[in-house]
């Protein structure tokens, strides 16, 4: 396996990069909208809401939001191709120029601890590939770059993303309907639902590792409840046993005094 610089990767990731659309009315709206759908109105339907996934384009911003190792570490972009895929460099025709005959595969890599994330052919996909098995709980769920969370609790997250996840998932199959019957479908199109639907399963593991903290809190906070309430009880007991005792030896003095203070 041969591995390359980041730097590399990202000469390569600019020349995957898909065309600019051709001259013409801009098919991409401006910042603040969603990708793939125009701008909602405020009395568009509910389900129109949750197309509205923030500023931020979950292809071309991915290198952006890689997430810190769990050692501590920023990782970087780096990519592989298997020495059994190239048998030989071959010059092309006419250029002079070295061509790979095996797609590079992108990955996600730690230099400081060795950790690697799961490979992709595109850098998005290897970049929400690492954050979703390294959530970082640092990062606050109104924080999240896509689907624009904040002001939410943790369980309102978790609940508008199964709805932005169905939906996602929806617009897909019948992307895959339409072009399957030979309906064109722009490919910028089907790469970005695909991009959101990713990022929705990286959002939902991060909601469950901020869960999973929220509940190990919860137990610890119960823990030193009970704690607290056991080493109350056994520091009041002696207190209580010792004023018991006072108040027996005061009655036993009065009862004396009362009936046999002096000698017959």
């Amino acid at each position: 396996m041969k591995l390359f610089p980041a730097w590399i990767a990202g000469i390569a990731a600019t020349r995957l990069s898909p065309p600019a659309a051709r001259t013409g009315r801009s098919r991409w709206p401006a910042d603040g909208q969603s990708t793939l759908s125009p701008e909602v109105a405020p009395e568009a339907p509910a389900s129109y809401v949750n197309r509205h996934y923030g500023p931020n384009d979950p292809v071309a911003d991915a290198l952006r939001f890689i997430w810190p190792c769990p050692c501590g570490h920023q990782p970087v972009l780096s990519f592989d191709v298997a020495d059994a895929d190239v048998p030989a460099q071959e010059h092309s025709r006419g250029t002079g120029e070295v061509q790979l005959q095996a797609q590079a595969r992108h990955f996600i890599h730690c230099e400081a601890c060795n950790r690697h994330g799961r490979p992709g052919e595109m850098p998005w996909q290897a970049v929400v590939e690492w954050n979703r098995t390294f959530p970082d709980t640092r990062r606050a769920m109104a924080e999240f770059p896509f689907f624009v969370l904040d002001g939410l609790s943790l369980r309102e997250a978790r609940s508008k993303l199964v709805g932005v996840r169905a939906d996602l998932e929806t617009r897909r199959a019948r992307a895959k309907l339409k072009a399957r019957a030979g309906q064109e479908v722009g490919k910028r199109y089907r790469e970005r639902i695909d991009a959101y639907l990713r990022w929705t399963i990286v959002a939902q593991a991060l909601a469950s590792a901020h869960g999973r903290v929220q509940q190990r809190q919860e137990q610890d906070w119960d823990a030193v409840a009970r704690f607290s309430a056991r080493r109350g009880h056994l520091m009041t007991a002696p207190i209580a046993a010792a004023t018991a005792g006072a108040a027996e030896a005061a009655d036993a003095a009065q009862a004396e005094d009362e009936h046999g203070g002096s000698a017959p």
